[in-house]
């Protein structure tokens, strides 16, 4: 599904990803992004989750 989204969503291994604080990233997570398919997720996914996500996505390599 996510081929047909526009913009793009944003590959995580990407450097202007893994350039955010995580307090960035949890923002994101909780709150969405305006103009994008991503949705807050504040509502849906616990605290402490969300901030299980930030983690996950340090493990990711960066890309190049």
């Amino acid at each position: 599904a996510a081929a047909g989204l526009e913009p793009k969503p944003a590959n995580f291994s990407d450097g202007h990803v893994q350039d955010n604080k995580d307090g960035s990233l949890f923002y994101v997570i909780s709150e969405g992004t305006p103009g994008t398919a991503m949705p807050p997720w504040k509502a849906i996914i616990t605290e402490e989750d969300r901030w299980h996500l930030v983690n996950f996505l340090r493990t990711l390599p960066e890309s190049e």
